[in-house]
């Protein structure tokens, strides 16, 4: 399923890849070259082992129905190329996508996902073109976003009738340095950042785009901010008459919302809006907002006419990705040429992903097999509070998180009594006995 100096057959991956993944997790796993993939049906592969590393290879046009990735806990890198067509959609990521370009999709239906419906892990460095529209009911790039979204763009197109979100439908986890310069056309109420904020927090992203028509209550940044925190954001969106109402960054942050708003401005009527205390400073009075305490260090800076501006993506500080290092080749000697010697067949590589990447530091990891292919949903029992530990069974006394009577836990997978579980960002294994089953996971 992959092309390029890495080649393997489709028969026997499967085989291999459930050996692979005991190894991965036994032995300290050593970065080696991630398998390369060329074609629809080498990106479909990577359902077979959800802890591999892959890499594009080349462009991917994808076919009518597009592919699926039902579960995925490893490492999926673009490679800087584009997945076309009807699109990937990744059901439950656990794992990390980055430096991927989704360009030419279109997406509809009542609720849909552009990319991932279920973030537990990381997305960043991906961008979604001009050339991405989503017909939908509900619709976002990340549907419930639980993990973090970060370095993205996008130019893509909303036309969704109930409502819709720039990077995430539902965020409870992190979502920064993102930038949105789509347009809003025929859009319920709509969030440029994120529609519906449970819990996170959203900073030091930009909203650029467009707002041709959408419900009364739509906004730059987050349309609904029932918790969580919004800061550093900065919103310059083109409205429309025919948008309604359009809050420059969040809405209830106006009419009484409980999450918290903080240095977040939006330019307007040639003013600066201050959100988190309704302060609203003239761009000829820019500079003595340093006086009010406002911290404009890093991300915000004043430009030559003292006009209070973000850095854009290209300008934000951004961790290198770590690069392959090649050994130097030997020079071949000068003497006398030696028979050709007959090529070794090449080896399947190891696989790169460690799970402390994805999981943190644990005694014990789940294997491949005893990760739930669709996680379901627990409560903590009632009249009792449970212990996140690292590892399965009551030899682990180290206590990750308490977890109290009633709260909701996602179901990843199952060792022997304990489930393997995550709570507001953290991963580790609680016991059975303390669990009531809301939504039962897929086996």
């Amino acid at each position: 399923f992959a092309s390029g100096p890495v080649r393997f057959a489709a028969m026997g991956v499967g085989a291999a890849a459930l050996l692979l993944g005991a190894l991965a997790l036994i032995t300290i796993p050593h970065k080696l070259t991630p398998i390369e993939l060329s074609d629809a049906e080498g990106l479909a592969s990577v359902n077979r082992f959800r802890f591999g590393s892959y890499a594009l290879a080349e462009d991917i046009e994808l076919p009518e129905k597009g592919v699926e990735i039902r579960t995925f806990a490893g490492r999926l890198d673009g490679a800087g190329h584009s997945v076309g067509g009807s699109g990937l959609h990744i059901k439950y990521n656990y794992g990390s996508v980055y430096d991927l370009a989704i360009e030419g999709v279109s997406v509809s239906g009542e609720k849909r996902a552009v990319l991932c419906e279920n973030n537990y892990g990381a997305i960043s460095g991906v961008s979604f073109g001009s050339g991405v529209t989503a017909e939908c009911g509900k619709s976002a790039p990340v549907f419930n976003n639980r993990g973090s979204i970060a370095r993205c763009t996008t130019a893509a197109r909303y036309c969704c009738t109930e409502a819709a979100g720039g990077f995430a439908y539902n965020n409870y986890g992190v979502i920064e340095n993102c930038e949105f310069a789509g347009t809003v056309e025929g859009v319920g109420a709509f969030g440029g950042i994120a529609y519906n904020m449970k819990k996170g927090t959203v900073r030091n992203c930009i909203a650029r785009g467009e707002a041709v028509a959408c419900r009364e209550g739509s906004c730059g940044i987050v349309c609904l901010l029932n918790s969580g925190r919004v800061e550093k954001c900065f919103v310059d969106m083109m409205v429309s008459e025919g948008a309604g109402y359009f809050y420059p960054v969040c809405s209830s942050a106006v009419t009484g919302g409980k999450g918290s708003v903080i240095q977040c401005y939006s330019v307007g009527n040639d003013a600066y809006v201050i959100c988190g205390d309704s302060v609203i400073i003239p761009r000829d009075e820019l500079c003595e907002a340093r006086l009010t305490g406002l911290d404009f260090s890093g991300t915000w800076y004043f430009d030559d006419d003292n006009v209070l501006r973000l850095a854009s993506l290209d300008e934000l500080p951004v961790a290198e990705r770590p690069q392959e290092v090649k050994p130097t080749a030997t020079p071949a000697p000068t003497a006398t040429p030696e028979p050709e010697a007959t090529p070794e067949p090449t080896a399947t590589p190891e696989p790169t992903v460690d799970p402390k990447e994805i999981y943190g530091e644990l005694a014990v990891y789940p294997t491949e097999e005893e990760l739930f292919s669709r996680p379901g949903t627990g409560k903590i029992k009632g009249g009792h509070n449970a212990n996140m530990r690292p590892g399965p069974g009551g030899g682990y006394s180290e206590r990750i998180a308490l977890i109290k009577s009633g709260e909701q836990i996602a179901l990843l997978g199952k060792k022997d009594d304990c489930y393997f579980v995550e709570y507001n960002g953290l991963f580790g294994w609680v016991n059975e006995k303390l669990v009531n089953i809301v939504e039962e996971p897929g086996e």
